[in-house]
């Protein structure tokens, strides 16, 4: 590059960690382990070319990813109270998504029948490769319960059979022409 461009690279990362579920009527048995990780490297190029265009190409590379897994095999039990026990009913989930941008803008200023337009075009494509997850959840058992006794009568049993999952790539496409005119 010279005095003209300009050339950025950014890398981010965060990752973090929790219970998922937890309040004071989840027994610990019912809470989730929540897991998130992100990771995106962006690089861009900026170049002034003469004294009346400007052109930019933008890359960025991301990834995400999500799981809520269940800290209990047992059966859920839930009782009239609110109190909850055994495995989280919303585990184990998981999401994952891995995307690609690519976006370039091209803007430059003329002078047409007295009149300076501000010209800008550009395209963009956003391609994810990976867009998915999988919610399996009720196959322990969800038992809930007609009094707060954990020995006492159910009042429905449900149980959930198989396994839930989606992948999704997505590939996304954008391209503008913008003209600003001076009227005066």
């Amino acid at each position: 590059p010279t005095a003209s461009q300009y050339l950025q690279v950014r890398y981010g990362f965060q990752e973090n960690s929790d219970f998922y579920g937890a309040s004071p009527i989840t027994l610990p048995s019912a809470l989730g382990s929540l897991t998130n990780e992100y990771e995106s490297i962006l690089a861009s190029h900026t170049w002034q070319i003469g004294g009346a265009s400007l052109n930019e190409f933008v890359f960025q590379y991301t990834t995400f990813e999500n799981s809520i897994l269940a800290l209990s095999g047992d059966p859920a039990l839930i009782f009239p109270s609110g109190v909850a026990a055994g495995q989280n009913q919303n585990t184990p989930q998981t999401t994952l998504q891995t995307k690609y941008q690519y976006k370039d803008d091209f803007s430059f200023s003329r002078t047409i029948g007295g009149r300076r337009h501000g010209f800008k075009v550009g395209g963009q494509w956003v391609h994810e490769p990976t867009l998915g997850g999988s919610f399996t959840s009720g196959t322990a058992g969800v038992f809930t319960m007609l009094t707060d006794d954990p020995n006492g009568p159910v009042l429905d049993i449900t149980v959930n059979g198989g396994a839930s999952s989606f992948d999704t790539p997505v590939d996304q496409y954008a391209v503008y022409l913008q003209d600003d005119w001076a009227f005066s």
